[in-house]
């Protein structure tokens, strides 16, 4: 029987550059995060040399741009100051929602006392208030739209 000449140096030429390829890939896709880190880095700098008032503008403070610089270097320090941003502009919404409301409420309750509809029942005596006018209850359902739309849009902007 004769010793048959098999291929074996195109094959394991072919796992080696695959390896290779893929050793490459690896290490361009660590250059890529490096750059992006230090990227990010840079634009934190920016933000840590801004005075106390423009910090306040933005929507953070001095203690959450130290908060974001004592994260490890690989970890992206503009994502905690995005996200401390949109919790300020979500809590925003909200307690601007609440006092609106309330200034309706007032609102409501001052013209049925300006017309004579507004009363104090007598002890044990409730009496059931007469319903908001239709307009009221779209004017509130389009602002609750528009809230919605306005943190769609931040979130869209912001995150990223």
């Amino acid at each position: 029987m004769r010793n048959a000449n098999f291929p074996v140096l195109p094959i394991a030429g072919g796992a080696l550059v695959g390896a290779f390829v893929a050793l490459l890939a690896m290490i361009t896709r660590w250059l890529k995060e490096l750059a992006r880190a230090r990227q990010h880095r840079r634009q934190a700098n920016v933000l840590a040399g801004l005075d106390r008032h423009m910090l306040t503008d933005i929507g953070i403070t001095r203690a959450d741009v130290r908060d974001a610089f004592s994260e490890p270097f690989w970890d992206d320090p503009t994502a905690l100051l995005r996200e401390r941003a949109t919790q300020l502009v979500t809590q925003s919404i909200y307690w601007n929602t609440v006092n609106i409301g309330t200034g309706l409420i007032l609102l409501l309750g001052a013209q049925a006392m300006r017309t004579g509809d507004f009363t104090v029942p007598a002890r044990g005596r409730i009496q059931r208030p007469p319903a908001p006018p239709a307009g009221a209850i779209i004017w509130q359902d389009k602002f609750s739209q528009m809230s919605g739309n306005f943190t769609d849009l931040h979130n869209d902007f912001w995150v990223r």
